[in-house]
């Protein structure tokens, strides 16, 4: 995550970093998608940390793994909107 990014808000503060990629892991977290995030995140990455279905249930969330092909999933790239999974290339 970008330094100076808050992550639940989406906030920038000062200093902050402009970073070329970020990786999150598990779920895409909202604020790398809210606020300026968009401007300072650059590529965003999803990885996989193999948590088991079980979990998002318990917690209510639908959950439909992206992860099928790679571990590693492109979310957006730069300021567009989604983009498509990675082909098996790792990080």
């Amino acid at each position: 995550m970008s330094s100076g990014l808050e992550l639940e808000t989406g906030r920038l503060h000062e200093p902050h970093i402009r970073a070329a990629a970020t990786l999150t892991l598990a779920l895409p977290k909202e604020g790398l998608r809210a606020g300026d995030a968009a401007d300072v995140v650059g590529d965003l990455y999803l990885g996989d940390i193999s948590v088991p279905p079980a979990v998002y249930e318990r917690l209510g969330l639908s959950f439909g793994s992206p992860f099928g092909r790679s571990p590693l999933v492109r979310v957006r790239a730069g300021a567009s909107d989604v983009a498509p999974p990675l082909s098996g290339t790792g990080p």
